[in-house]
C-alpha cells in the first residue's frame, strides 16, 4: 500500500494520463456496445430455451422473416401506383444483404396458381378422386359388360361433387383477389403497401435498411408525383427501431438525472467544486472500462441490461464518497495532500474493497442462471464493481493530486469542520 501510495502521489501525472487514455478507450467500445442494443424478448431467454432454438432453426432456414412496410397514402391512385412501382425497382437494386427482397404485387403469383391450382390438392381430396376413378372404372365396365342381363338397375354409379372441390381451392385465393391489379392496395386504392424484407436480424440490419429506403424514397421525390402522397412505415422492423429508439431516450434520460441528481448532492455534502469534479471523473472513468470489457465479455446489451449505466454510476460511486470524505476530513485537520492520500487509503482501502467485491459477487451470481436477462447483468455489476473501485482509488487520488493547489487555496486548508 506505501508504494502504491507513493507512486500514485509522484506519478500523478502518468497515472491520470494512462487511466484516462485507457478510458477514452473504453468509451469508444461503451459506444459500440450500446450501438448493439437488442431488444427482442428472445435476447432475454436462456439460449437452451426450445423457443429460441426453433426461432435460430426457423432464422437459418428462410431467407428472412422480418419486415418493414411502407404505406402509401394518395387520393391519386394512379399516380400512387407509379411511385410504387419505381420505389420497388430502386429498391430490387439494392444489394441482398441490406434488402432481401421486395413485394409489392402477386398478380403473377395468382395467375401461376389460378392454373395450376389442382396440383396443390390435399391428400385426402386426392384419396377421393381416385376412389371415385376407381369406382368409375368398375361402373363402366359392369355397364357394357355383355354378360350384365340385369343392366343398370343392378350398378350404382358413383357420385363426386366436382363443383364442391373446385369452390374449396376457388376460395382458397379469395382473399387476394380483393387486391386491384394484384397490387397491395385497398379496394379504393388510396392506400398502397410495399412490403420489404430484411435478411438477418438486429438493430444495426434494421437501421442499415431503413436508412436504403429513405435514401431511395428521397431520389424519387425529386420527380412529379401526386402532391398529397405521404408515406409511413409500420412492420416488425419498425416496430424493433421505434422500441429501441425510445429505449435509448429513456436511458440518456435516466443517465442525465442519475449524474445530475449524484453530483448536485456531492456538491452539497462536500461544498468542493474541485473535489467533486474529480470524484465524478474518476467514476466516469471506471464506468468506461467497465462498459469497454463487456463489449468483448458480452458483446451486446439487451432490454435488461441496457440500464445498467445508472446502477453502476449510483453503486460504484459509494467507494469513492469515503475515500473524499476521508480524504477532506484529513486536510482540513491541516494535513497535505500526500498525507491525507496516505490516511485515507489505508484506512479505507480494505472496507470499501470488501465491499466493492461483495456486491460485485452479489450481482455475479446471477451469472450462473441461464436467463439471459440476469446472467448478462451479473457479468456487467461484477465488473462494475471492480473497475469503480479500481478508479476511486487510483484515478481518484491522482485527480485531486493535480487539482492540489486549487484545493489547498480554498476552505478545505483550513481547520473548519
Amino acid at each position: 500500500m506505501r508504494f502504491l501510495i507513493d507512486f500514485i502521489v509522484r506519478r500523478a501525472k502518468f497515472v491520470a494520463f494512462l487511466g484516462t487514455f485507457l478510458a477514452c478507450i473504453g468509451a469508444y467500445y461503451s459506444v459500440l456496445l450500446y450501438k448493439n442494443l437488442r431488444t427482442d424478448i428472445e435476447e432475454l431467454l436462456p439460449t437452451s430455451a426450445r423457443s429460441v432454438k426453433d426461432l435460430n432453426e426457423v432464422t437459418s432456414r428462410l431467407e428472412s422473416i422480418d419486415t418493414i412496410v411502407v404505406l402509401v397514402f394518395s387520393e391519386d391512385p394512379i399516380g400512387s401506383k407509379r411511385f410504387v412501382i419505381d420505389l420497388a425497382q430502386l429498391l430490387e437494386k439494392v444489394p441482398k444483404d441490406v434488402i432481401a427482397s421486395v413485394e409489392y404485387r402477386i398478380d403473377r403469383e395468382l395467375r401461376f396458381f389460378k392454373e395450376r391450382q389442382f396440383l396443390f390438392l390435399e391428400l385426402d381430396d386426392l384419396k377421393k378422386i381416385k376412389t371415385y376413378v376407381q369406382d368409375r372404372l368398375i361402373y363402366e365396365k359392369e355397364l357394357y359388360n355383355p354378360l350384365n342381363i340385369f343392366g343398370e338397375q343392378q350398378i350404382l354409379e358413383p357420385q363426386f361433387d366436382y363443383a364442391a372441390i373446385k369452390r374449396k381451392y376457388t376460395n382458397q385465393i379469395g382473399d387476394y383477389n380483393n387486391l386491384p391489379g394484384g397490387f397491395y392496395a385497398t379496394s379504393d386504392e388510396k392506400v398502397r403497401a410495399v412490403v420489404i424484407y430484411m435478411p438477418g436480424k438486429g438493430i444495426e440490419k434494421a437501421s442499415k435498411m431503413k436508412l436504403e429506403i429513405e435514401k431511395s424514397i428521397a431520389l424519387l421525390n425529386q420527380k412529379e408525383y401526386p402532391a398529397d402522397l405521404k408515406i409511413k412505415y409500420t412492420g416488425n422492423v419498425q416496430n424493433l427501431l421505434e422500441e429501441s429508439a425510445a429505449l435509448v431516450e429513456d436511458l440518456q434520460l435516466s443517465t442525465v438525472v442519475v449524474l445530475i441528481l449524484v453530483t448536485t448532492a456531492m456538491l452539497l455534502f462536500y461544498r468542493s467544486l474541485g473535489a467533486t469534479f474529480a470524484l465524478v471523473i474518476s467514476l466516469f472513468m471506471g464506468t468506461f472500462w467497465t462498459f469497454g470489457i463487456c463489449y468483448f465479455a458480452v458483446g451486446y446489451l439487451n432490454a435488461n441490461t441496457a440500464f445498467l449505466a445508472s446502477i453502476v454510476i449510483g453503486n460504484g460511486i459509494n467507494f469513492g464518497i469515503i475515500f473524499l470524505a476521508r480524504y477532506l476530513e484529513e486536510r482540513r485537520n491541516g494535513k497535505d495532500n500526500s498525507q491525507s492520500i496516505g490516511i485515507s487509503m489505508k484506512s479505507t482501502a480494505t472496507s470499501t474493497g470488501t465491499a466493492a467485491l461483495a456486491a460485485g459477487l452479489s450481482y455475479g451470481s446471477l451469472m450462473l442462471t441461464g436467463f439471459r436477462g440476469f446472467s448478462q447483468f451479473g457479468v456487467i455489476g461484477f465488473i462494475g464493481m471492480i473497475f469503480c473501485w479500481l478508479s476511486a482509488y487510483t484515478l481518484l487520488p491522482a485527480y485531486l493530486t493535480l487539482l492540489d493547489g486549487y484545493l489547498h487555496s480554498g476552505w478545505i486548508g483550513s481547520n473548519r469542520s
